[in-house]
């Protein structure tokens, strides 16, 4: 089988090829589930993760969720191995689509399509806001759902997968965790950039705060000097 542990929640989902041999079900029974358990959080404190990230420890209890979705192997040649690499190519090479989500003249967010599960996710640094419901009633997230789903086509994304294809409605989902931003700069396109890095890197957003700036503020200002940093080694001259 296959495993992945996402650390933003905290959840380990398992990708089994062959669901009728109940072998998740094995491992609870022997224990080895609860184990893996202590294991994987006893790992995150040797490695100082909480800390390294700036976020407080918290009581982990790993959430296993078996993905049913998963084609099942067919073949007399006992492929669990085959599929559990095949699934891991898969799993690395495509279900993340990020892009940046801009509400003309006015706000900046990260959204996040995830080909596994058909659902989009919103990261918002200013929820109060409601830059998302404005969208939805000027009726953009209707047509962009369908333009989703022309783009998958397009490519022939169920058929180059070879699986089916399936009719589509995306849905939404606001993920209320993320940080607000309070600095007055407007950081609304920092934080969407701040988020996309934290994304793809595992690195949970610094929130820690000191004594001229609000928490968020200072995570947006880090990040703001960073990425001059880095532009500024990486400049190219043309003289």
């Amino acid at each position: 089988m296959l495993g992945e542990l996402r650390l933003d929640t905290m959840k380990i989902h398992i990708y089994d090829s062959f669901l009728e041999g109940h072998f998740y079900d094995r491992l609870v029974q022997q224990g080895h589930i609860q184990t893996f358990k202590k294991q994987v959080v006893a790992l995150l404190d040797s490695i100082n993760y909480w800390q390294n990230r700036g976020i407080p420890r918290i009581d982990v209890d790993l959430e296993f969720i078996m993905e049913t979705w998963v084609p099942q192997q067919s073949g007399p040649l006992g492929d669990c191995a085959v599929w559990s690499c095949l699934l891991l190519e898969y799993a690395i090479s495509g279900v993340r689509v990020f892009f940046h989500v801009n509400v003309k003249e006015a706000h900046w967010m990260l959204g996040e399509l995830r080909l596994d599960t058909m659902k989009i996710h919103i990261y918002d640094s200013f929820l109060e806001g409601h830059f998302y419901d404005r969208l939805v009633q000027q009726g953009h997230i209707q047509t962009f759902k369908k333009q989703v789903v022309a783009l998958l086509d397009s490519i022939n994304y169920w058929q180059n997968r070879g699986i089916p294809r399936i009719d589509v409605d995306l849905e939404f989902i606001m993920e209320t965790w993320v940080p607000q931003q309070s600095g007055p700069l407007g950081d609304c396109a920092v934080w969407s950039c701040l988020l996309l890095e934290y994304a793809i890197s595992g690195v949970r957003v610094p929130v820690q705060g000191d004594e001229d700036y609000t928490p968020t503020d200072y995570a947006a200002r880090r990040f703001r000097e960073r990425m001059g940093r880095i532009y500024w080694a990486s400049r190219s001259s043309y003289y």
